[in-house]
């Protein structure tokens, strides 16, 4: 009843009582007080029970519509069996009407999953036993679909505590199952690849996932309500945490690689990723870490720096340690320190080779070095340099302390070797240079040694040669290179030669890599060795830089295959090196695709500079290697970050047929998903032991010697 119709009726009785009073009251009848009180208070209870009425249908309508509009499906029980109600609902979760459910009662049973019955009869069975229960199971939609539901069961006691119903409610669940069995498949995934855990703001840890356990030997409630402290293996500074928690406080993530220790001492490293989670206002309130153990790459990576930088024979430091120590060493290096190089090879060592084989002449070498080293003790560093040659560095070393050790090296050495009975004679021939004296960088100190040595050789050999006047010599040499090399490149009198790189099992050529050679007016070729270098020590290698690459893409319009070119350290470090390198492309029309840029590890030095340009050469298209992989820095970390295309292995390795060592290479190339090209192969044994080790690519004089790009497109290898 809407008010206008209580007024009505209050009025209309107002009126009908009005009349009988006015009738009482002209025929002399009057009306008691009471009388009058009585038909008031009818006049109001009449307004009221209209409105009580009106309240409870409309909210009695509420329900109606909540039960019949709703998705859900709403149902009742009575237990006497008598009158049970189903919503509307029931068609959006079983796909029936109500009437379907109103006809057949075990309807809502037929429909359920076989797999699932069990959990539906026990469902029925605990609800009519008065119980509060929810269930979810699985039924046959009406359509023919599995629905996933939620049944949910409660009681109704009267007031003497004896069931009356039981008021129940069924939702559909689908979309939140299948949503958790994805969260789910996602965990399991990240859980069986990564170790994660999470702490909250302080950093006290709040979970951890099964591989943390595994992985630390920690259980997950010895580390709960602990901080990561716990497994910190001393190896990092304050200063490395300090910027990760400001890197992360601030809200943004922070990814690096953490040296971690386990319950039993163990260490492992962890390639990790810290991720803060922001509330409302972009604070973090918890922080989730993913990490991968990277122990054994890092592993590797120690041991290929130990055979890169050891001499698999002697134990001793190899070229490339001598090399990298004496860089070390000079950098910076005040004229009032000096420094002492002693070049040592063996006399006649050839020989012992050729008589007794070279078994036992690597032995003869083991009791040399085990003889110097002896000798030497912490002195002096002891290097072998290759084949019968040693190095020995002496920091603060002046010329009398050189000549003193040169002496007395050379009589410790030549004492009779006693092996298997035999007794074997050896002398060495040592040259000296010193720092001021002869030379003022690495390069230079190691060639006047040598220059020395050759000069005791030529003088009878057992002896010591201090390097002297054939200082004027060589600096003469390499100003007139200087000069040349600024002529030549005026003129362009370089050639650009290409030097095949062969599939080793189709001996199919798969690209080339572009060498620059010097035809000389009147000494005819100048070695690359010598002319490179001198180019490297002078601002001529960023012109020669620029003509290599313009010569190839200018050789691109007659041969369409992927070309490698060589860049050196030094064109890193020009600011106008990748403008250079895009304004080229652009004026000969070239895909940068074609070409691969080699570089080497030295470059690796200064991190984010090489990062970035790298990833720039990358997103123009340019394809990058690292050439004489195993010889150099070998930041394994920077590696992978820096996505290289093509690791090449020394033709050192290859040329000693170094085993170990490049099956680590080609384990940690494959690792980082690169390819693998092998350098220096001379014969067909060498290419066929590659083949074994998993290389497939290579180049090398057996395979193809550099040559003009017109013989390049016509070989057949």
């Amino acid at each position: 009843m809407k008010r206008t119709g209580r007024l009505t009726s209050v009025g209309l009785i107002f009126l009908i009582k009005a009349y009988f009073y006015t009738t009482d009251y002209i025929h002399g009848v009057g009306v008691s007080p009471l009388e009058w009180a009585i038909s008031i208070l009818l006049l109001i209870g009449v307004y009221y029970l209209g409105l009580h009425y009106d309240r409870s249908r409309y909210y009695a309508g509420i329900v109606r519509d909540l039960f019949d509009h709703s998705q859900t499906m709403l149902w009742t029980y009575e237990w006497n069996g008598d009158r049970s109600f189903i919503s509307e609902g029931c068609e959006a979760v079983y796909g029936f009407p109500r009437e379907a459910f109103e006809s057949d009662p075990n309807l809502w049973l037929k429909q359920v999953h076989p797999s699932d019955q069990a959990i539906a009869d026990e469902f029925e069975i605990e609800t009519l036993n008065g119980e509060q229960r929810t269930a979810r199971y699985r039924i046959y939609h009406r359509n023919g679909s599995i629905k996933w539901i939620q049944n949910t069961g409660n009681p109704v006691y009267n007031r003497k505590g004896a069931l009356e119903k039981i008021i129940g409610v069924t939702i559909d669940v689908t979309t939140e199952v299948e949503t958790q069995k994805k969260l789910q498949s996602v965990q399991s995934a990240i859980d069986e690849a990564a170790i994660v855990t999470m702490t909250d703001a302080s950093g006290t840890i709040t979970y951890v996932n099964e591989k943390f356990v595994q992985i630390s030997g920690y259980s997950s409630s010895e580390v709960i309500g602990k901080t990561h402290k716990l497994i910190n293996s001393g190896f990092h500074s304050s200063s490395f945490f300090k910027e990760m928690w400001e890197t992360i406080q601030s809200g943004n993530s922070w990814k690096g690689l953490i040296r971690n220790q386990g319950k039993e001492g163990c260490i492992f490293w962890m390639d990790a990723t810290i991720v803060p989670i922001l509330d409302s206002e972009g604070k973090p309130y918890e922080y989730v870490s993913i990490r991968y153990d990277i122990t054994e790459q890092i592993e590797s990576k120690h041991h290929i720096q130990y055979l890169a930088f050891h001499d698999q024979l002697t134990g001793l430091g190899n070229r490339h340690a001598m090399n990298t120590d004496l860089d070390n060493t000079m950098s910076d290096r005040p004229y009032h320190k000096p420094l002492s190089l002693l070049f040592l090879d063996l006399d006649r060592f050839k020989t012992i080779n050729d008589t007794l084989g070279h078994r036992f002449g690597d032995r003869v070498l083991n009791s040399i070095s085990f003889i110097l080293k002896s000798f030497l003790g912490d002195e002096a560093k002891l290097y072998r340099y290759g084949g019968d040659e040693f190095i020995v560095l002496v920091e603060n070393g002046d010329e009398e302390q050189a000549v003193s050790m040169a002496q007395d090296m050379i009589a410790a050495c030549s004492e009779p070797i006693q092996i298997d009975g035999c007794e074997v004679y050896t002398t060495p021939s040592i040259g000296i240079s010193l720092f001021p004296d002869h030379a003022e960088t690495s390069e230079q100190l190691l060639r006047m040694a040598d220059t020395a040595m050759y000069a005791a050789k030529e003088h009878g050999r057992c002896g010591y040669r201090l390097y002297d006047t054939f200082l004027d010599e060589k600096t003469s040499r390499t100003a007139y290179i200087e000069r040349e090399l600024r002529k030549a490149l005026t003129e362009e009198d370089f050639e650009l030669h290409y030097q095949p790189k062969v599939n080793l099992v189709t001996m199919e050529v798969v690209g080339y890599e572009a060498l620059i050679r010097w035809r000389h007016e009147t000494e005819g070729w100048i070695s690359p060795g010598e002319f490179i270098t001198i180019a490297e020590e002078t601002d001529v290698i960023f012109g020669l830089g620029e003509w290599v690459l313009h010569q190839a893409c200018r050789d691109m319009k007659q041969s369409q295959k992927q070309v490698a070119i060589n860049i050196s350290p030094r064109q890193f470090e020009d600011p106008m090196f990748l403008s250079k390198i895009k304004g080229i492309f652009r004026q000969y029309e070239i895909e940068p695709s074609f070409f691969e840029f080699e570089i080497t590890e030295s470059v690796m030095k200064d991190k984010e500079r090489t990062q970035s340009i790298v990833q720039d050469l990358k997103n123009m298209g340019i394809h990058i290697s690292i050439d004489d992989f195993g010889t150099g820095y070998s930041n394994l970390a920077l590696l992978s970050d820096l996505n290289i295309d093509v690791l090449k292995i020394d033709r050192s390795f290859i040329q000693q047929s170094n085993e170990e060592l490049v099956e680590t290479v080609i384990r940690m190339g494959e690792s980082m998903g690169c390819s693998i090209i092998a350098e220096g192969i001379e014969t067909r044994e060498q290419a066929m032991w590659l083949i074994k080790r998993g290389c497939s690519v290579g180049q090398g004089y057996w395979l193809g010697k550099p040559s003009p790009i017109a013989k390049n497109q016509t070989m057949n290898c």
